[in-house]
Formats: structure tokens, sequence, C-alpha cells
């Protein structure tokens, strides 16, 4: 048996990727916040393949730090770094302003900027705000464990030029995709993901 181990991003559960096909080999295992993951059931899988998307990058990152024993095959970012706050990532005046000023009128927009259309509010504001600061008040950079990295030209959330200057400074490959940050819509399939 093999399996995808996808970290998803803030504020989102498994409706971002619900219409993405799966004919790959692999059980899609979705982590979202507060990224808890029993790694004694992983043993049971041969082969598996880390993925995190947006903040999801920097937890996985931190999950693989934190449990260097567990062996994979290949660890994939869709639009984020390990370093998900500063130079590399979010800048922190944004990431503060975002947090001091969270509400339904900024989250609709903050949406429009990541192109994501769904819309679909499965967590209150109050819970997006505690996963923001949560973020903020217990942060580290993260030592990078991407072996391939996806990146989004049309990235509004965590700049393409963030993510491309650090891939490249640590040598990872870089497949570069005509979207913005939410990129799931233009997928239609893993096989994307993983080819």
């Amino acid at each position: 048996m093999n399996i995808i181990i996808f970290f998803n991003g803030w504020g989102m559960d498994e409706k971002i990727f619900e219409k993405l096909e799966n004919k790959t080999n692999y059980k899609i295992l979705n982590i979202s916040f507060p990224y808890k993951i029993d790694k004694v059931k992983l043993n049971k899988y041969k082969r598996k393949i880390f993925v995190g998307w947006s903040f999801g990058v920097y937890y996985m990152c931190k999950f693989l730090n934190k449990n260097k024993d567990i062996s994979y095959q290949e660890v994939i970012s869709i639009n984020g770094t390990p370093e998900i706050i500063g130079k590399n990532g979010i800048p922190e005046k944004v990431y503060d302003l975002t947090l001091k000023h969270m509400n339904e009128e900024n989250l609709e927009k903050f949406y429009i900027n990541m192109d994501y259309k769904l819309m679909t509010k499965s967590k209150k504001i109050d819970e997006l705000i505690y996963e923001l600061q949560y973020l903020k008040d217990n942060y580290n950079p993260q030592e990078n464990k991407v072996s391939k990295a996806i990146v989004s030209i049309n990235d509004k959330i965590i700049k393409s030029k963030n993510q491309n200057k650090y891939y490249e400074s640590k040598g990872v490959e870089i497949k570069k995709i005509d979207g913005g940050h939410y990129i799931f819509s233009q997928l239609k399939s893993w096989e994307d993901i993983l080819k």
C-alpha cells in the first residue's frame, strides 16, 4: 500500500482538492490544522510521498524534522516554503496585518487574492484567527525537506519570487505553473502534482 500525506493550507479542509482525480495507486490522507498525525499508522505503507500546500509546507517540514526516522520517497511543496513567515514566505508585516484585521470582509478579499473561487467556509473567523495566532506564537523557521517545489507564477499570497529564490538557494527542482496561490482548480489529477 502507498500513501500521499497532504498537509493542507490555513483554514482549509479536504474540499479544496475533492475534484482532483486520483488514478494513482496512492491513498490520500488529508492533514489540516492542528496537523496531528499518527506516525505509527504510516509504517504500514510501503511508499510515502509528502505534499504540502501553503502553510502546510511549513508544518510538513516541521513534522519531518521532528520525525527523522520516517522513510519517504519524495517531499513536494505547492506554493509555500519551510520559512513561511519572513523574506522567504509572507513578510512579517503583512502577516501581522492579516492577523490584526481578519474579519468576514477581509477574508473574502483574501480568497479573491488567492484565486479561491469555491468560497466554501468550513471554519469560523475566530478559528481562522486562532490558527494564524498559533503559528505566529510557535513559529520557528524549518530546515528544508522539500525535493520538488511547485510554484504558481502569479501567487499573490506567498510571492513566487520569494519561493523561487528560496528553493534555488537549496538546489530544489522547481516546477512553475501559470496560476495563483490556489491551483487546485487548474489541476485535473494528483498525477499533475506527482509528475
